[in-house]
């Protein structure tokens, strides 16, 4: 499987690289602001287009979606670009990949930044346990509808300072991740549990949610803050589950008070 990624380089940097983790149905482009931000501030970015998502394969078997596989994917980054020291970004979806990589102890992860994300599986909010019936339930879905070739990657421009519950942005993913691996990265939510992850995992975070997130109320993320040993919760004020988009500047300075 082909991942891509956009890693702005540069020699004789000291600070560790920050590497930016999209959510469902994103790519690497969602984070444009918060790199620029910080390559402006001497950092080198990587960023993911994890796969089934942006230029990346779309592989067609239920296991190669598994968030322990795609963490791996951006172990083999570091490791293929060299990477010594690093800072996992992850956003809602991106933010549950980052979590299976930081149980991992890989070499040279610093820290992590956890954004509008869950340790398990939610429902308007509330937070449901598993639901590994309604996994199967996606899983036949996605192999049952026709499969519309990837637009590959995507103009947020449209969606800056829009609402979580957003239709037109939702069929934007779907159609930019292709609607069999949306459905399926969909049904390794409904299975998502991270409970057993956490004591592995000893590096400092920092957990960051939207005050107004109606995906991941910030209820969601400060039980979240409180499983993880060195995490430091915060939100942001008058900003929702897409601040990545509707307040980049702001989610940048927390990030870099973190760091």
């Amino acid at each position: 499987v082909s991942v891509r990624y956009c890693y702005y380089k540069k020699d004789n940097v000291k600070k560790p690289v920050l590497v930016f983790i999209h959510g469902l149905g994103g790519d690497c482009l969602a984070w444009k602001v918060e790199t620029k931000y910080f390559e402006s501030r001497g950092y080198n970015t990587l960023a993911v287009d994890l796969r089934g998502h942006g230029l990346s394969d779309d592989p067609i078997s239920l296991e190669a979606y598994e968030l322990e596989r795609m963490a791996r994917d951006i172990l083999e980054i570091v490791e293929e670009e060299k990477i010594e020291t690093y800072i996992l970004i992850g956003h809602c979806f991106g933010g549950m990949v980052s979590i299976y990589m930081a149980s991992m102890s890989p070499q040279g992860l610093k820290s992590m930044i956890l954004i509008d994300t869950s340790y398990r599986a939610t429902l308007l909010g509330l937070d449901m346990g598993t639901w590994p019936r309604f996994s199967k339930v996606l899983e036949k879905l996605a192999y049952a509808l026709p499969v519309e070739p990837p637009r590959l990657h995507e103009d947020y421009e449209p969606f800056v300072g829009g609402v979580d519950m957003d239709i037109q942005r939702f069929i934007s993913d779907v159609r930019s991740t292709s609607i069999r691996s949306y459905l399926i990265c969909c049904s390794k939510l409904a299975k998502y549990d991270a409970e057993f992850l956490f004591e592995k995992i000893k590096i400092p975070t920092l957990v960051v949610c939207g005050d107004e997130d109606t995906i991941f109320p910030k209820e969601i993320s400060q039980k979240l803050s409180s499983r993880i040993k060195k995490a430091k919760y915060v939100d942001i004020k008058g900003t929702n589950h897409i601040m990545v988009l509707n307040k980049p500047k702001e989610l940048a300075e927390e990030i870099e008070k973190f760091i």
